[in-house]
């Protein structure tokens, strides 16, 4: 038996495997080094974890995450992982390796996520040969569900949501100028609260406003990161967000002149085959 985690800001998914077989498929809240520390993440593990298990032991452990770059931070996943699997193997990988594994195999290509969070990369089909730096919400993460749910908050604070939208966003969400900026600029996990926003975008995209408001994040995606790769491999994306907004993705990235291949809402099945004759 082996445990596979593809764990991004909001969500992990737990896929228990013998072999190609699941044998058990288990969701808790997402692991990101960045947001929070090895006690909590252990507290989590117990919690959530563990008992739906129900004792099964995994001989190893492959966790891709969100934040896990080498050094500190993935330190900090991996201890707290053997705190609690003691007799286990651990790998830890950023969640850019599993779309890699997931998406690709052995087959080289463009890799990206767009979830709550971005990232992409050039992947040979062994490394990742090159990296454009996300950046995080703030400094970066273009086509994300954090950017996209930030834009719509600020156009709906700052009056430049068509009244029509906004009449239904503050029916659907009761916010305020101050309860946002609390959110934002106080509260833990500020990227989780502003994607939550997007089931709205999602809901309206086809909406003139939403539209334009969707293709230019995506536009600046392509143009911040996939640019610097050239468009000589094809593109392949995960992340719920690449999933929920598939036709506009493809249609920016065919603007662009790109090939896209995969679009998948998760890598975790795929990784199933690629570990299957490892473990």
């Amino acid at each position: 038996m082996y445990l596979i985690a593809d764990s991004g800001s909001t969500k992990t998914l737990w896929l228990l495997c013998e072999g190609e077989t699941i044998v058990k498929e288990i969701s808790t809240p997402g692991i990101n080094p960045f947001y929070t520390d090895e006690n909590s993440i252990v507290s989590l593990l117990y919690a959530g974890l563990l008992p739906q298990l129900g004792g099964i032991p995994a001989e190893a452990v492959h966790f891709y995450g969100a934040g896990c770059i080498p050094g500190e931070k993935s330190d900090m996943v991996r201890k707290a992982l053997q705190s609690v699997f003691p007799s286990s193997r651990t790998e830890v990988l950023s969640d850019l390796w599993a779309a890699c594994r997931g998406l690709c195999g052995q087959m080289p290509g463009i890799v990206c996520i767009l979830g709550t969070g971005s990232n992409s990369c050039l992947y040979d089909g062994t490394d990742i040969v090159k990296n454009v730096p996300p950046l995080g919400f703030i400094l970066g993460d273009e086509g994300s569900g954090a950017v996209l749910g930030r834009t719509l908050l600020a156009d709906y604070l700052k009056g430049l949501m068509p009244s029509g939208l906004a009449r239904q966003f503050s029916d659907r969400y009761d916010v305020s100028g101050s309860q946002v900026l609390d959110k934002i600029y106080k509260q833990p996990f500020p990227n989780r609260y502003a994607a939550s926003f997007v089931p709205f975008i999602a809901a309206n995209r086809e909406h003139p406003y939403m539209s334009a408001l969707v293709e230019k994040e995506f536009s600046r995606f392509v143009s911040r990161n996939l640019e610097q790769y050239g468009n000589s491999f094809t593109l392949n994306f995960t992340g719920s967000v690449a999933w929920f907004f598939k036709s506009a993705i493809e249609k920016v990235c065919r603007d662009a002149g790109f090939n896209v291949g995969k679009i998948v809402k998760e890598p975790a099945h795929g990784l199933v085959a690629y570990h299957a004759c490892r473990d």
